[in-house]
């Protein structure tokens, strides 16, 4: 399968492309600015207009991985980083999808379960409604996954998941960064709920959607 990997240069997206690529795909990865010495095959683009790369995207599966890591202050201007850094691209994304003669196969569009805001002691499944707030959870995820809505593709998948976590992972470098430095413990009531997922866990997940025709 020819896959087209948004966002492939960063920490998830390297990790998923050696994945995929081991296993025999042909990766095409979008990047702002190539890396020397990938295994892959790399295109640049800006991340906001289309162009000659959007012909990659016929009969490929797309997986849309882009967006700023949320890992800063929630002021305002973050929270417009995060949201253009995620909106901007995939707009792209399905401007190109929709001038081409064949659709993508299959596009699996990054979200996260921010969208449903702080929900407590909730148990949230897919019919669960995005929450209104606060602006940098549902403020960010739902302009994210309305500029994926309209996407031309056989087959489409938003993976709303929480975060990433190995040892290899930005999230888990930064937590376990804290703990060194003395600044680990609770956190406000520590009744918090964390909602986390194993990168390997991440990984099978991404493959199913690929595999995946029901």
């Amino acid at each position: 399968m020819k896959i087209i990997i948004a966002g492939g240069s960063g920490g998830l997206g390297r990790r998923i492309s050696a994945d995929l690529g081991g296993r025999g795909h042909e990766i095409v990865v979008l990047t702002r600015t190539a890396r020397p010495g990938s295994a892959n095959r790399q295109i640049e683009w800006d991340g906001k207009t289309v162009g000659p790369w959007a012909d990659e995207l016929a009969g490929a599966a797309v997986i849309n991985l882009c967006g700023a890591l949320v890992d800063r202050p929630p002021t305002a201007a973050n929270i417009a980083l995060l949201t253009r850094s995620r909106v901007e691209p995939t707009r792209a994304l399905v401007q190109a999808a929709a001038g081409i003669a064949t659709p993508p196969a299959v596009w699996v569009q990054m979200s996260t379960l921010a969208i449903y805001g702080d929900a407590g002691d909730t148990v949230l499944d897919e019919s669960a409604r995005p929450a209104d707030g606060p602006a940098q959870m549902p403020g960010v995820a739902r302009p994210w996954e309305e500029a994926a809505r309209d996407a031309r593709a056989a087959r489409q998948v938003i993976l709303r998941t929480g975060v990433v976590l190995d040892p290899l992972t930005p999230a888990m470098k930064r937590l376990t960064g804290l703990v060194r430095f003395g600044l680990g413990g609770r956190i406000g009531t520590g009744r918090q709920w964390v909602s986390w997922l194993h990168f390997a866990d991440f990984q099978a997940i991404v493959r199913a959607c690929l595999d995946d025709q029901g």
